[in-house]
């Protein structure tokens, strides 16, 4: 009625409208009318399909006769192939009705809180009045020229006839009735995406940036592309709903989970204690969190040194002892001069003057992991540092700010030597460390995390996406025992036991994880700065962070729960993530029942035969005449073997065709604590002190100190 009475006659040119609007604007450097609606949707396409290209975009609404006429061709042709509804709902769904509303749908929820299809008839008058001019009409700047331009619009209608002169009267006689006083704040792109999962802002503004540098697509926003996502609502919503109302938005400390599948690395979830936008005062964050490397890892890292020294032989039962009984401490023998001494930093732990990879990884042992970087690994970091960037970790390739030499921190950390590696030195996404998690629970292949399943272009024809294949980064056998020894975090002795202890008493299926303390020192005193807990099980995994995400470095506050910043930063530990990690997804694991599998079961496997203490080329004949390839681990392994011989092998149960790697003896053991010495014999005189163990001789070292992670 307001904008193109003669819709549904013409065809696609109102050759009335055009002609008159030739004749009053003579030299046709501009236009007044014309323009069917038909006309005005070819004009907005073309308009947004030129966004990028300035010049495009000016021509597509240029003010002459020549660019009209060319919309005018353009709509006959497309009432060719489309029909009078189908043109009347596309120009609906793409017009500016103001206040960045776009779309009629929009525009009914801006002004009047609605859905377009309960709009009464005065409203929808208000809407479609302000196509011409939205700003000259703006109901919340100009509610006088609004009502008055709606009420044309009603007059139109009456001499359309498509209302009675009664009714138009009746609603004329009616105020502009908005939903609020003021306009609505606009949400822009992820902010204003509809909550069909709860606070889904930091998931849809991760899968643009997705498609951006995976698929290359730059007019996500105009090309009408159909993109099918890895989003599970329902983990979403309950996780989310979880963590809104156990850690509150207010505050510095943010916590932070995505939750990925590990059989595909499909994105499911990500889960944040602040609301996705713009508005610091409302507490919300549009950073990308759950991707970008901020706080620092910790003893997560002690999974990628655990996961290479499986992958090099190394029995879980391996013992290292503390050399420094007085300080409890290790001191190392390879890494640094003058040496590096390490203490464990966690008070509510037991920790034993030797320990085993198995009790270690549970209490998260630094002395130990230490010592396994020292005594092991000869202070050779590199097969860790690719065991972790294989597995995804690929922020450890980012340039150091530390560095003299400009390097990366895997190159700094290649060329140590230095033992803080396993300690989780670096800043860390949440994402990917959940990506490297994953692979334990996968039988060892790494899928990387992906948000998206399938791409249709605005045809309906699929784009294919460019998503990475599932590689296979450590053997069936390692992985299950990797994901067995993480076990020991959530029970009993573990640093997270406490955490899941109510949970074991109504489920019997496993739950693998790693903690991590991130520490930061202020006046010489150290202090807890972050928390962090990756569980895993066959079903999903995921990482749960309490970080800081402004200032990673600074002492934790703001804890929920009752928890004073003097507790969090001196004596709490990271079971706090693990709570709001078991909190969040318990609504998940509960609703499924599983075990781990057996690592000497593998499928098709069979025992491969015992080479240790060959030579490397004797083992090697006797492993290719059953049927396997071989390969040398990149270092020498530590070991009581005599040196050049095969100090230990991996897997012991593989499928026939697949790798075995030899790591051969450099015939420097790892640390461990003397036997102490046989009674002396019982004589008539007074009975000897028993002797003292000898004391392991060892270099000069740096004063024991606290880590700055554990």
């Amino acid at each position: 009625a307001i904008e193109d009475r003669r819709f549904y006659s013409h065809h696609g040119v109102d050759m009335r409208g055009l002609i008159r609007s030739a004749l009053n604007n003579g030299s046709g450097n501009s236009t007044q009318g014309g323009s069917t609606l038909t006309m005005q949707y070819v004009k907005q396409v073309r308009y947004y399909a030129a966004i990028g290209d300035a010049a495009k975009q000016q021509a597509a609404v240029s003010q002459n006769l020549s660019r009209k006429i060319e919309d005018a061709k353009c709509a006959i042709d497309l009432e060719k192939r489309e029909s009078k509804d189908q043109i009347l709902d596309n120009y609906l769904n793409i017009a500016f009705f103001g206040e960045q509303a776009y779309s009629v749908e929009s525009a009914a929820q801006t002004y009047f809180g609605v859905d377009a299809d309960k709009l009464s008839v005065p409203q929808a008058a208000m809407l479609v009045g302000l196509l011409r001019a939205p700003s000259d009409y703006d109901p919340f700047q100009h509610p006088q020229a609004a009502k008055e331009r709606r009420n044309a619009v009603l007059e139109n209608m009456v001499s359309a006839g498509d209302l009675s002169a009664a009714d138009a009267k009746k609603y004329e006689a009616t105020p502009v009735s908005l939903a609020t006083t003021t306009p609505p704040r606009v949400q822009q792109g992820c902010a204003n995406v509809p909550d069909l999962a709860s606070n889904v802002g930091f998931f849809c503004d991760y899968v643009q940036s997705w498609l951006e540098q995976n698929e290359g697509i730059k007019n996500l926003s105009t090309g009408g592309y159909k993109v099918v996502t890895t989003l599970n609502a329902n983990i979403q919503t309950s996780a989310q709903k979880v963590i809104s109302s156990e850690f509150p938005a207010a505050g510095p400390t943010t916590a932070v989970m995505p939750v990925v599948d590990p059989k595909t690395g499909d994105v499911l979830a990500m889960v944040a204690s602040k609301p996705f936008g713009v508005d610091a005062a409302q507490n919300e964050l549009a950073t990308p969190i759950f991707t970008q490397a901020n706080a620092r890892g910790a003893s997560t890292y002690k999974y990628f040194t655990m996961v290479a020294a499986l992958a090099a032989g190394t029995s879980p039962n391996l013992a290292i002892s503390l050399n420094d009984q007085t300080h409890k401490a290790y001191n190392t023998q390879r890494c640094g001069t003058p040496a590096y001494s390490i203490i464990n930093g966690d008070q509510n732990i037991d920790y034993s003057a030797t320990e085993t990879m198995s009790s270690a990884i549970a209490k998260s042992s630094n002395t130990y992991f230490v010592g396994l970087e020292d005594g092991l690994f000869g202070c050779d970091l590199s097969t860790i540092v690719s065991t972790a960037t294989n597995l995804g970790m690929t922020s450890l390739n980012d340039k150091d700010p530390a560095s003299a030499k400009n390097r990366s921190y895997a190159d700094e950390i290649k060329a140590g030597p230095e033992p803080g590696l396993t300690l989780g030195y670096y800043p860390t996404s949440p994402l990917q460390l959940t990506g490297a998690y994953a692979a334990a629970a996968n039988d060892g292949q790494y899928c990387a995390p992906a948000p998206v399943k399938a791409i249709t272009n605005e045809a309906g024809t699929p784009i294919p996406v460019k998503r990475s294949a599932c590689t296979q980064q450590m053997s069936p056998q390692v992985a299950r025992t990797a994901l067995q020894l993480l076990t020991g975090d959530t029970k009993s002795g573990g640093t997270s036991a406490d955490v899941f202890r109510s949970y074991y008493a109504k489920n019997s299926s496993p739950i693998s994880g790693k903690t991590g303390t991130d520490t930061t020192t202020v006046n010489d005193v150290s202090l807890n700065s972050s928390f962090w807990f990756a569980g895993v099980t066959p079903n999903l995994a995921a990482t749960m962070a309490l970080i800081n995400v402004s200032s990673p470095t600074n002492p934790i506050s703001g804890l929920p729960g009752g928890v004073p910043d003097k507790t969090a930063q001196t004596t709490a530990d990271a079971s706090i993530a693990a709570k709001y990690w078991l909190d969040a997804l318990s609504p998940t694991l509960t609703a499924k029942k599983w075990t781990d599998p057996d690592p000497n079961s593998v499928t098709n496997g069979v025992t491969v035969p015992n080479v240790i203490g060959q030579q490397a080329a004797t083992a090697k004949t006797t492993l290719e005449s059953k049927g396997f390839a071989v390969a040398n681990y990149p270092i020498q392994c530590g070991s009581k073997t005599t040196a050049y011989t095969v100090a230990s092998y991996s897997p012991t149960v593989a499928v026939p065709g697949s790798t075995i790697t030899l790591c051969i003896s450099s015939g420097l053991a790892p640390y461990t604590l003397p036997p102490p010495p046989p009674p002396k014999p019982a004589t008539s005189a007074a009975p000897a002190s028993p002797a003292a163990p000898a004391s392991p001789a060892v270099p000069a070292t740096q004063p024991p100190v606290s880590p700055p992670h554990r």
